[in-house]
């Protein structure tokens, strides 16, 4: 689950739209080590999609920063919202956190 504190501003979420899964090209690996030294592997994010270097990716490269069986997109949702990844067959969407279970 993630979480921003930026501020007032929303935050942007980064997710796969298609059955496939979440990756990041060779090309957009190098972007990130050319423009932000990151080291990174196609699937370095997986559990930060906020993280501001893959959203600038993503947004600098559009369907080039997708790996071979994704489509990243990028979700925007009110700054400090709590936010899951909902994943069925590498298909995502960004949902709310689910609520926990009180065992009382």
């Amino acid at each position: 689950m993630g979480k921003s504190t930026k501020g007032a501003n929303n935050m942007k979420v980064v997710y796969n739209a298609c059955y496939g899964g979440f990756g990041l090209s060779a090309k957009a690996i190098k972007w990130l080590a050319d423009n932000k030294g990151v080291t990174a592997t196609g699937y370095s994010f997986d559990d930060d999609r906020a993280n501001p270097a893959l959203v600038e990716v993503v947004e600098a490269l559009g369907a080039d920063a997708s790996g071979s069986c994704g489509d990243l997109q990028i979700e925007e949702i009110p700054d400090g919202a709590e936010y899951e990844i909902a994943e069925y067959d590498g298909n995502e969407s960004v949902v709310p956190p689910r609520k926990s279970w009180d065992w009382g």
